[in-house]
């Protein structure tokens, strides 16, 4: 027991506050409420000699075991923490002593909260142990074992969940201390922690809740000063997502925070945290921006960044930037460096997100012409991220290459007739494959091989049934263009190169990751064995396009979709085999360099005129 604990210390008071005193500590409610009215009134009364009276009343020996009932032993623990509530400040040395007792009470009387509306006084434990934790907090060595004790956790997220339903909203003077107990002493790195976490808020969805309910209660309002409480508590929030989505053992956690909208709060509060002259800006920034590019890298990740971009993303990282001008940068890569030379320029391929980037890139343009922000290290990529959304913003305005979209080849590969869509019909279990009559149907249907593939069709529309119908087209549409120059004579000739020295035909590969497309003839298996998440049916388009007699070509785009690449496969009709019969034909044929420029000049000329199309 630290010294200042004992009951002697009480010899120290003045006479007057004294007998008051000894009679509390023998257990007189009304001498102990007394004495907390007298400790209100004097400036000069050395309350730190009270100490004793709390450690008596808090003694586990007086906590009720099994069928036992003793509501005075309860009405005094609840009464001394009712009144450490009311104290601003306790004697750091004597911490670990007080809060050993403290947390015991505290467990018993929050597991028997039900039981005890019947006692006076306010029996919200959680909120009493977050306070304590508060007076506590500055002595290391009392931190350290707040920090150790099982089932704190428990009581913390049950206050917070009080705190978000209390009546006074964010002002409420505890989320100060919850803040600091986030920032501090959570600990939601470690495992144990972060399993008690998730079962004091009943799973991931649960604690999500309570996250997305917080950031939206704090969120302020933009270029306004913002208080210090406020910043404390995001601060608080910052680090304890930090650590939790960093360190998860619980993947659940990150679709259900996205499920309920954390992005838009999150990307608000970025945008008002980076109009504040707080010194703590900056790293907080760089805090909420891990945590943004860490939602952004779950499947599907371009509705996080179409409503990240919708609540202000673009001014939110353009402040950032300028605020943190050497803080992002090949020497020093994170978040701020990821979100402008990979997230942004990746998310272009995505129709959803070049809408929003269309409506919200003039609203970045003053600000972006801040000498801070040209002076960082990340401004060239910027303005490369710049030029490419304007690329692509104007090609989904424009039109080009949507004649061909509106064509279809039919998939019975005997017949292949390419015409407007409106003149086919659709397979209707699939939806996927089109047909020019109800012959060429059966037909395919009984000698094609749509009978089996229909089925595997049907699951893989329900699996890219994320990226929506307007994003698919899109993406179709942009490989299109990019597949335009593929029958130039160099392109031809790196084609021609791979059939020689793999003995096969190739594929082209359209990579999308990092924005600008890079397109390559590569061998057909190094692409099958790099899609390890089975996004293509390989055995049904390789044997489609054996069936195709040269009319088919396999073409897969790889795309950015969070923290994997997504392949599609948009096979490329036409009408003849001319490009694969000129090929097999230079290759089997003419080994002579100069002969084979010719040829390849020769087969450019004679299929310029072809019509290609993507299903």
């Amino acid at each position: 027991m630290h010294p200042s604990l004992r009951l002697d210390n009480l010899s120290s008071l003045p006479l007057s506050a004294r007998r008051t005193a000894i009679s509390a500590a023998k257990g007189s409610i009304i001498h102990f409420q007394a004495l907390l009215r007298y400790l209100a009134t004097t400036q000069t009364l050395p309350w730190n000699y009270c100490l004793p009276i709390f450690y008596v009343y808090l003694d586990p020996a007086g906590i009720p075991s099994g069928e036992e009932r003793d509501d005075k032993r309860v009405t005094l623990a609840l009464a001394a923490l009712n009144a450490l509530r009311g104290l601003n400040q306790l004697y750091a040395p004597a911490g670990p002593d007080l809060w050993l007792r403290l947390w015991k009470w505290s467990a018993f009387l929050h597991a028997q909260s039900e039981n005890l509306r019947h006692l006076p006084g306010e029996k919200n434990i959680s909120l009493h142990v977050l306070y304590c934790i508060h007076l506590l907090r500055d002595d290391p060595t009392t931190a350290t074992l707040i920090g150790r004790t099982v089932g704190v956790r428990t009581l913390v997220m049950d206050g917070w969940a009080a705190l978000c339903n209390s009546e006074q909203g964010q002002d409420h003077p505890m989320f100060t201390y919850l803040a600091t107990f986030l920032r501090a002493l959570m600990g939601a790195d470690q495992p144990a922690n972060r399993a008690e976490i998730l079962e004091a808020t009943d799973g991931p969805t649960g604690l999500a809740t309570l996250i997305v309910r917080s950031m939206q209660l704090f969120l302020p309002a933009r270029r306004a000063a913002l208080p210090e409480k406020v910043i404390s508590f995001h601060q608080g929030i910052a680090r304890f997502l930090f650590e939790f989505l960093n360190a998860d053992s619980s993947p659940a956690i990150c679709p259900a925070l996205l499920s309920l909208g954390l992005v838009k709060p999150l990307t608000s509060t970025i945008c008002c945290v980076a109009d504040s002259t707080d010194p703590v800006v900056p790293k907080l920034l760089l805090g909420f921006f891990a945590i943004l590019e860490t939602l952004v890298a779950q499947p599907a990740p371009h509705r996080a960044i179409r409503d990240a971009i919708t609540a202000g993303l673009l001014y939110g990282l353009v402040r950032a930037l300028t605020l943190c001008p050497d803080a992002a940068g090949p020497g020093h890569p994170n978040s701020l460096w990821d979100m402008v030379t990979i997230t942004l320029p990746a998310a272009t391929v995505y129709r959803n997100v070049l809408v929003e980037l269309e409506a919200h890139m003039s609203t970045v343009e003053q600000i972006s012409n801040d000498p801070g922000f040209h002076s960082s290290s990340v401004y060239a990529d910027w303005e490369d991220f710049v030029i490419l959304a304007e690329e692509r913003i104007e090609f989904m305005r424009d039109g080009r290459s949507r004649e061909n979209i509106s064509l279809n080849a039919c998939d019975n590969l005997e017949c292949g007739k390419i015409q407007e869509r409106a003149n086919f019909r659709r397979c209707s279990r699939c939806q996927q494959v089109f047909y020019c009559s109800p012959d060429c149907q059966k037909m395919d249907w009984k000698s094609g091989g749509h009978r089996t593939a229909c089925l595997h069709l049907r699951r893989l529309r329900i699996k890219n049934s994320d990226l929506g119908a307007r994003n698919l087209k899109f993406l179709r549409t942009l490989m299109q263009e990019e597949s335009k120059s593929l029958t130039g004579p160099g392109e031809l000739g790196d084609r021609l190169l791979y059939m020689r020295e793999s003995g096969c035909d190739t594929i082209c590969l359209f990579d999308f990751q990092e924005g600008p497309a890079d397109s390559v003839f590569c061998p057909l298996a190094d692409i099958r064995e790099e899609d390890e998440d089975g996004d293509v049916l390989w055995d049904e388009h390789i044997a489609r396009a054996d069936r195709s007699g040269g009319r088919m070509d396999l073409h897969v785009m790889r795309v950015w979709d969070g923290n994997r690449a997504r392949h599609l496969m948009f096979p490329q009709r036409s009408a003849t085999s001319a490009v694969r019969d000129g090929l097999a034909r230079i290759c089997e044929t003419i080994t002579i360099q100069s002969e084979e420029d010719n040829a390849l000049e020769e087969l450019t000329e004679e299929v310029k005129d072809l019509i290609y199309i993507h299903q």
